[in-house]
């Protein structure tokens, strides 16, 4: 079993092949008036796809295919409603946590969308936000959110207590213009999508600084309006840089690897039983590469 593991570990994909995404799917069933507008994607250990609509404010749910198989949630504030959901992630236990975005909250369900918990209010205190985005859990099932307009990263245990928090408004090491996606490697250092500074910085698990990568361009590891972003199983980093319509990937040092197109790309995920990439857009569905 050892051995299996490790091997398991060491899978690569190549993403020099990538080219056309191997399949297109979310622009129909619900979505057949052209109200999709997908603004992060993720994926259970059954390889079910969960995508949050932000026009429509629901949570879409697909198989491992992009077949349409259930959605909840509709407009409102009550208890399993939505306004601009913008961040979604599955943790251990297969629960759904979304980042309900105007509603400055987060809520929690469990695999099948029923409603468990929620945390959070607008303001500026702990535990509160301002147009929270990217969401992601670390092997603890600790929640980290990019509370955007805030400018910084709060963390929280899974039951939604305040752990911690950091960043501030600005453009200095470990300060923030608006963090919209976020994701944590096998180290446990936090990888922010920094997106009005034009960059993503790493930092350790406590919230210090230790890297940052980009700037403002359209070149080789240039971004514009980066979104979402996850690691892959050698901690690459693959980042939607959504205005120069593609994906970067880079290595876990921050040095570019390659790119491939993908229409204004807002969300990323990596399928780590298939290697597929998992990639969602605000205004053409979702797309399998």
């Amino acid at each position: 079993p050892f051995q299996i593991q490790v091997l398991s570990k060491l899978k690569q994909r190549d993403y020099d092949e990538i080219n056309e995404p191997k399949l297109t799917f979310g622009n129909e069933h619900e979505n057949k008036d052209g109200q999709f507008g997908f603004h992060s994607i993720s994926i259970d250990s059954n390889g079910n796809i969960y995508a949050c609509n932000w026009r429509k404010n629901k949570i879409q749910i697909f198989d491992s295919q992009g077949k349409f198989t259930s959605s909840f949630g509709s407009q409102g504030k009550g208890n399993g409603q939505f306004k601009y959901p913008t961040g979604i992630t599955i943790n251990s236990k297969g629960n759904i946590i979304v980042s309900d975005g105007n509603n400055n909250r987060i809520q929690i369900f469990d695999s099948k969308g029923n409603f468990i918990s929620k945390f959070g209010s607008e303001g500026k205190k702990n535990g509160q936000f301002d147009c929270l985005h990217g969401v992601c859990v670390d092997k603890n099932d600790n929640i980290y959110v990019c509370d955007s307009l805030n400018h910084r990263i709060q963390i929280f245990d899974s039951q939604g207590n305040f752990l911690s928090k950091f960043g501030s408004e600005g453009n200095g090491n470990g300060q923030f213009n608006f963090p919209i996606g976020i994701t944590i490697n096998s180290k446990g250092n936090i990888i922010v999508s920094d997106g009005s500074n034009n960059r993503i910085q790493i930092f350790d698990s406590k919230g210090n600084f230790l890297s940052k990568l980009g700037f403002y361009g359209n070149g080789n590891g240039q971004f514009m309006n980066p979104h979402g972003i996850c690691i892959d199983l050698n901690d690459n980093i693959l980042v939607c840089d959504h205005e120069n319509n593609r994906i970067q990937i880079f290595e876990s040092n921050g040095k570019y690897m390659t790119q491939f197109q993908a229409h204004y790309p807002t969300g990323i995920k990596i399928d780590p039983q298939t290697l597929n990439l998992l990639v969602c857009s605000d205004n053409s569905g979702a797309f399998i590469f």
